[in-house]
């Protein structure tokens, strides 16, 4: 089966859609030397959903939608360009 991971990072409030995975390249007690969550995210990120492509995208949009940003407040990701 054929798999997508979303990705975030919440201390910079990003993420990405990472895949496509088969089930046969995770890290298992079968597949010890498979690929772990963080060979994939990174040492700063953390899996937020995994699934479809179409679930993958709706949670990371989800996830990029940022109140601090629409409420005028700072938010590191959404203004470090210096845009609000």
């Amino acid at each position: 089966m054929t798999f997508y991971i979303t990705v975030i990072n919440k201390g910079t409030h990003s993420g990405y859609v990472a895949g496509p995975f088969l089930r046969a390249q995770m890290w298992s007690n079968q597949n010890p030397h498979g690929l772990t969550y963080q060979d994939i995210c990174g040492p700063h990120g953390q899996v937020l959903v995994e699934g479809h492509i179409s679930e993958c995208e709706q949670a990371l949009k989800k996830w990029l939608d940022c109140p601090r940003a629409r409420a005028g407040q700072y938010c590191y990701t959404h203004n470090r360009d210096g845009a609000r």
